[in-house]
């Protein structure tokens, strides 16, 4: 992380666009839109745009997967080559 963490309070500490994608694996990008659609809530610390540890938590409890996971992609079957010998 590049030092976004401001605070460690409760679920209060702010996070740095950079600090979420690199813990998610995702673009600054994908972080971004998920804050301009509402679906992340945010707050602007002068021009920085900050994110609470607690808000980035509920939030991907509330885009968790329920029930089954996602079934593995299909392998290429395995030919099994029988030699009869006589």
């Amino acid at each position: 992380m590049n030092g976004g963490v401001k605070s460690e309070t409760n679920g209060n500490a702010l996070l740095s666009v950079d600090d979420l994608a690199d813990l998610a694996g995702v673009s600054k990008t994908s972080i971004r839109r998920e804050i301009a659609r509402g679906t992340l809530p945010a707050v602007h610390v002068g021009r920085l745009v900050r994110v609470r540890l607690g808000d980035w938590l509920a939030y991907l409890e509330s885009h968790r997967i329920q029930g089954q996971p996602a079934p593995l992609p299909a392998r290429a079957p395995h030919h099994v080559v029988t030699i009869q010998r006589s």
